[in-house]
């Protein structure tokens, strides 16, 4: 079992349309920053969870080196709030890629009832020899990088993975890598692609139809082939 699974490397390649700089901070990744920089028009909820020390996360939508769009959750599902900072504001970033998942750090119950950490470890040993850059996001990347128990015993895995160029051999590893984490521990993992163009799931990839939709930070859109732009 891995104990140590961050991927370090650096962005090579920006993660939308917009064609922000990698220094600025990309979707799936967690900031912090002090509540005073909260807009006047966000919830009291909302508010409270940054006065607490917990992150936001960067969403995908229009960002520049002035102001950054940003998602906050909170206890239940119900709680979720879209706004924007300022950059200035950032206090510490953390990407999905840096986030560490270690068997002396991970508690010993969260271990025993969370299948999609076991699951988690597994895949790493898969992806130990990839040149790609990856991390994990969702619900087990906001808990391994912040200790709140927001995983679940049904929560699947959501990674992210830096793909600047098309390898095909190396999307048919990763297919490999979510069927094993299915078949193996019986959870599901949602593996999502970051390409010049914008995010795109793998599943819908490696499905039948003739164009994938893209997640750019305009909105999304439909493409033959996410490499080679609209």
């Amino acid at each position: 079992m891995t104990a140590d699974c961050a991927i370090a490397a650096p962005r090579a390649f920006d993660y939308s349309a917009s064609n922000t700089r990698a220094a600025i901070a990309c979707p799936h990744d967690l900031v912090w920053f002090e509540v005073a920089a909260l807009p006047a028009d966000v919830p009291d909820w909302a508010r409270q969870i940054i006065a607490d020390g917990a992150p936001a996360v960067i969403r995908r939508a229009p960002r520049d080196a002035a102001s950054l769009p940003i998602g906050i959750r909170g206890v239940t599902k119900r709680e979720r709030c879209a706004t924007r900072v300022d950059s200035a504001a950032l206090t510490r970033r953390l990407a999905p890629e840096a986030i560490v998942l270690e068997e002396d750090v991970v508690a010993a119950d969260r271990c025993a009832s969370l299948a999609a950490i076991t699951a988690l470890f597994s895949l790493c040993d898969e992806l130990a020899g990839s040149s790609s850059t990856w991390g994990v996001t969702g619900a087990l990347g906001y808990e391994l990088a912040t200790g709140a128990a927001v995983a679940h015993a049904a929560s699947d895995i959501d990674i992210v993975v830096c793909m600047p160029e098309r390898d095909d051999r190396h999307l048919e590893t990763l297919a490999a890598a979510a069927r094993g984490c299915r078949e193996a521990h019986g959870v599901r993992c949602d593996i999502q692609l970051e390409t010049p163009a914008g995010g795109v799931a793998l599943a819908d990839w490696l499905g039948v139809g003739a164009r994938v939709m893209i997640k750019s930070d305009t909105g999304p859109y439909l493409s033959p082939d996410p490499w080679q732009g609209p």
